[in-house]
């Protein structure tokens, strides 16, 4: 036979045999696979990346040992510069979609709740995933996750962090030591809610986290910002900043990352030049570079409560002349511009001493308020609206046990999650302004409220 006669007896052979098999992968699982692989490939460059910046960290302490670079006593370097030409900065695509082949777990106005179930909520039998609708009381159970997730040594963190969920159903299960264990650390569990019975990830040394839209969740760890990716379950270590850069966090318990809708400019941060205000607002890019920004990028949203600044970069917070109380320190909670200048007061000092919470309205100029109102047996939450002009005004009340501090949970289109400082779920309160505005959904107080069930519109209050 010829050559060419081999060659072809040959590929009609082999049609033959490929014809007779049968083709059981679908289009959907093409789709998949290729969606794994890109997340993967993201995952690993932003290890290699990580690396790269470990690789440049030891050659410079390598140089500082020996005298061969000059850099100052305290921070990591030189601060970068932080007026970069606009055509400097690279053009980022916002992220407002989940990852392929994942879908949300319902709509942006329901909410996820946790309850863990058995004798002891902190080593609880399971999890009850729990899906509920505000508007008519309709909960539905999408998923029961045996409480053997946690760790050997461990329970679900005391230390007022609570499971996060994002829009696809990754849960993050925050957890601590128990009492007496020896040689146990902090984790973060996450699990599957779409899938309870996987094998839950162990992510060591952190104590929590925030997801963005693309399902990567943010933790704060002793060496900074790590950002861990539940798909690849890969974890990459973000570039460290300069000394007077700081990431913005939620606040409170939950110190963790507020993220951009910018996949270029992930977070959002403040630098204190010189350590001394007033502190500007901007983002940190991928290098860790402080970027100073006028018009800040939308922010993502699980909670509604991803809110650190209002309009024009203005924030609110607690201004004392004294000390104890807030009451006996002269306490007023003060509205500040972007340089730090007080341009308003919303509760004065002979108010202070009810206020228990405070968080911006989706337009950055408003303001809720909650205040805390004694009565006989527990107390009642006010939850008041404080707009520009001044005063405030009545828009729904919250009964709240004996013992317990009311605070706002999450945010929603038109939806307050009113909670006890503990973490317990007490009620959504309407704030839609529709004829049903100011009624209330009362909870058990049993749940921990992990996020909305939606996608969330982004907060871009310029």
């Amino acid at each position: 036979m010829h050559d060419s006669q081999v060659e072809e007896h040959l590929r009609s052979t082999l049609r033959a045999a490929g014809d007779s098999l049968p083709l059981t992968i679908t289009e959907a699982e093409l789709v998949r696979r290729l969606a794994v692989r890109r997340r993967a490939t993201a995952g690993r460059r932003l290890s290699l990346m990580a690396a790269a910046v470990a690789m440049i960290a030891i050659g410079s302490i390598v140089a500082v040992g020996n005298d061969w670079l000059r850099l100052p006593a305290l921070g990591i370097g030189p601060a970068p510069s932080t007026s970069p030409a606009p055509s400097s900065l690279p053009v980022a695509s916002p992220i407002v979609s989940p990852p392929s082949g994942r879908a949300p777990l319902g709509n942006p106005d329901e909410a996820i709740l946790v309850r863990p179930l058995g004798t002891s909520w902190t080593t609880p039998d399971a999890f009850e995933v729990r899906r509920t609708n505000p508007a008519d009381g309709t909960s539905t159970v999408i998923a029961t996750i045996p409480g053997s997730v946690l760790p050997a040594g461990s329970r679900v963190s005391t230390s007022g962090n609570r499971p996060v969920v994002s829009a696809t159903g990754w849960l993050a299960i925050p957890t601590s030591p128990s009492a007496g264990a020896v040689d146990t650390g902090s984790f973060v569990v996450i699990v599957d809610v779409t899938d309870p019975d996987a094998e839950p990830w162990l992510v060591e040394g952190f104590a929590s986290g925030s997801w963005n839209a693309a399902d990567e969740l943010a933790m704060i760890g002793e060496s900074g910002v790590s950002i861990s990716n539940p798909a690849t379950r890969l974890v990459a270590a973000a570039p460290p900043t300069a000394q007077d850069v700081s990431v913005a966090t939620l606040g409170g318990a939950a110190n963790d990352p507020v993220w951009t809708t910018e996949s270029v400019t992930p977070f959002l941060a403040r630098r204190l030049p010189g350590g001394l205000p007033p502190a500007v607002w901007g983002v940190v890019d991928a290098a860790g570079t402080f970027r100073e920004r006028a018009d800040l990028p939308p922010l993502d949203q699980r909670t509604g409560r991803e809110r650190p600044m209002g309009a024009d970069g203005h924030t609110l917070a607690m201004s004392c002349i004294g000390s104890g109380t807030p009451e006996e320190a002269g306490c007023a909670l003060v509205e500040a511009d972007a340089t730090g200048q007080t341009v308003g007061t919303r509760v004065a000092t002979d108010s202070i001493a009810g206020l228990r919470d405070h968080a911006w309205v989706a337009d950055g100029r408003s303001a809720w308020l909650v205040f805390d109102r004694d009565q006989e047996g527990g107390h009642t939450a006010s939850i008041l609206l404080s707009p520009p002009s001044g005063g405030t005004v009545e828009r729904a009340r919250v009964d709240v046990p004996a013992g317990d501090t009311a605070t706002i949970l999450g945010i929603g289109r038109g939806w307050l999650v009113v909670g006890t400082d503990n973490g317990w779920v007490r009620a959504f309160a309407r704030v839609d302004g529709s004829a049903d505005d100011g009624s209330v959904s009362m909870q058990e107080a049993t749940s921990w409220f992990a996020g909305w069930a939606g996608v969330q519109p982004a907060y871009d209050p310029d």
